[in-house]
């Protein structure tokens, strides 16, 4: 009712005087009359002008324009006003419209940028009234500045992001009264720093690293990249010695550096750093990212936080579950239209020891795609199930399939969708692993198949054509198996398609032998899905007809 008044008083300028006039009167009793001071004003706030349309921007000038006049009222406007400088949102005004929006702005206040100092202060004001000031060291304080873009938007949706997750996940309040610092350098890491996150609560084995602790491998490399850059004649603290440098240098099957042959020693590195992951040279020249890492180490319990991490996958932060597929499992329960078993009918969700288990963003300050939760995986939502629901917990409801639906609007549906009628083979060791990922894509509509090695791939390429393969790297003791089976199904003329590998460490050296193979390579689950959406395009645009997806003739 109050949005439908509203917009007939808004709807022509005989209404919008009307109302002007009605508020004119209101405010003169309120401020010649009754308890309130005659130097009192009726301050109306607009915020976030800058983010609307152009024609959004000029109705709201137009509209605040009528009531300039009005004594006792005043409006404060937030917005960049580059934005909305010539050269900006409004660059086509004519004259005449420039100088209407000059006189809407009558005064104008820049706020000035918060020095570091300022920003510090701010955090630590925000920390101290969500309780959580103790455990907040100077480094930490520190990358939350920076990572957050020193926005206090920002800065106060991470701290109470903070603040909900050790509240609601029973992992952090386990932790919390006797080691709170490593949990809230746990989730500096995990929000700020999410590959190295993920590498290090991954227990894959395409994820682990040769010590099978990526922290440790971090920390090594640190120190020998320090030996063969600084070259001292003594061996210091933080300075690898001759025996770790070479067994580091042999765990990663790189060639030997020589002791005595200082002048090679940066070639050898560059040659390390091609097997490292590629988020290593740059995280050790961060030094937010080395204090947090020193500090989380000398945390008494910190190695035990980390193994519970990886038998429990967060709630929060883990799936990136693209948005198209989000909506389009959305729309398919609200037309209650029944899915087929190509496009993917419903199963109940499976919980995976030490997998990795992706989980949504349901308007969280993380970084990331704000994406809709999927029915299918774990959900952070703790409000009751809706009944029968196979899924605890999520705030979906179970379709209610009725009679089949007529075939036009099945075939409706499977145009709707962007995977619809692709075949996927997927090549893992660990097929728990990749599992959500896998779901995600046959509710997409696509036809998945999980297969553990060659053997397997190879009897299901023979059996019909696959549209896409994606396949790990690391399986068992071949650290290259990926790279080879996909070469050699290309030989053996099994399969010539588009081809992706999905990995949980990508190195440069990876990423050098997946360009030979013409592949994409990831190991971000948002990022696998955007490679898939790009090969079901790609194969639309070869495939569909001219008409358009969804046509059809008689």
């Amino acid at each position: 009712m109050v949005n439908e008044l509203w917009k007939g008083m808004s709807g022509s300028p005989q209404a919008r005087n009307e109302m002007r006039d009605a508020i004119r009167e209101a405010v003169r009793e309120r401020v010649e009359t009754g308890e309130f001071s005659p130097k009192q004003l009726l301050v109306v706030f607009i915020d976030d002008l800058d983010r609307c349309s152009e024609e959004t921007v000029l109705a709201v000038c137009e509209a605040v324009k009528v009531y300039l006049d009005v004594p006792g009222v005043a409006f404060v406007i937030g917005c960049d006003r580059s934005a909305l400088a010539s050269n900006g949102l409004l660059r086509d005004l004519s004259p005449a419209g420039s100088a209407f929006m000059e006189k809407i702005f009558q005064t104008t206040y820049r706020i000035p940028v918060p020095d570091g100092t300022g920003i510090e202060d701010f955090i630590h004001r925000c920390a101290q009234r969500s309780g959580i000031q103790p455990v907040l060291n100077a480094d930490v304080v520190s990358v939350i500045a920076e990572r957050s873009g020193r926005n206090p938007r920002r800065i106060k949706k991470l701290i109470n992001g903070f603040v909900l997750e050790v509240g609601l996940n029973p992992l952090w309040r386990d932790f919390v009264r006797e080691d709170a610092r490593s949990v809230v350098s746990t989730l500096v890491l995990q929000h700020f720093y999410t590959d190295f996150y993920r590498m290090l609560v991954d227990s894959g084995s395409d994820a682990a690293s040769p010590f099978g602790d990526v922290l440790t491998e971090f920390q090594t490399y640190r120190k020998v990249r320090l030996r063969l850059r600084l070259r001292p004649r003594q061996v210091e603290d933080g300075v690898a010695s001759d025996e770790e440098v070479s067994r580091f240098f042999a765990q990663h099957e790189v060639r030997q550096p020589s002791l005595t042959d200082t002048d090679t020693w940066s070639e050898n590195l560059e040659e390390l750093e091609r097997e490292l992951p590629r988020e290593f040279p740059v995280l050790v020249a961060d030094r937010g990212f080395t204090s947090l890492v020193d500090e989380l180490e000398r945390q008494p319990r910190y190695e035990e936080l980390i193994q519970r991490l990886r038998q429990r996958p967060s709630p929060v932060d883990e799936l990136e579950q693209p948005q198209a597929y989000g909506q389009v499992i959305q729309s398919l329960w609200q037309q209650q239209l029944r899915p087929t078993a190509e496009q993917g009918a419903p199963v109940p969700a499976q919980q995976y020891q030490g997998a990795y288990q992706p989980q949504p963003y349901p308007g969280s300050p993380y970084p990331g795609p704000p994406y809709p939760v999927s029915p299918y995986s774990a959900s952070p939502y703790s409000g009751p199930s809706y009944p029968g629901s196979p899924y605890p917990g999520s705030p979906y409801p179970v379709p209610q399939y009725g009679a089949e639906p007529p075939l036009s609007d099945l075939s409706r549906a499977r145009a709707a969708q962007p995977l619809a009628d692709m075949r996927i083979l997927w090549i893992d060791d660990n097929p728990a692993s990749v599992e959500t990922e896998a779901q995600a894509m046959r509710r997409a509509g696509a036809s998945v198949e999980v297969v553990e090695n060659r053997a397997e791939a190879e009897r299901q390429l023979a059996a019909g054509d696959h549209d896409l393969l994606i396949s790990d790297i690391a399986r068992g003791a071949g650290r290259e198996a990926g790279f080879n089976d996909a070469e050699g199904l290309r030989r053996g003329d099994y399969y010539k398609g588009p081809l992706i590998f999905y990995t949980g460490r990508v190195t440069p050296a990876r990423q050098a032998q997946a360009e030979q193979l013409d592949a994409g390579i990831t190991a971000s689950p948002d990022k696998l899905q955007q490679l898939v959406a790009d090969a079901a395009q790609e194969r639309r645009s070869r495939t569909s007809p001219a008409a358009g997806p969804g046509d059809s003739t008689a």
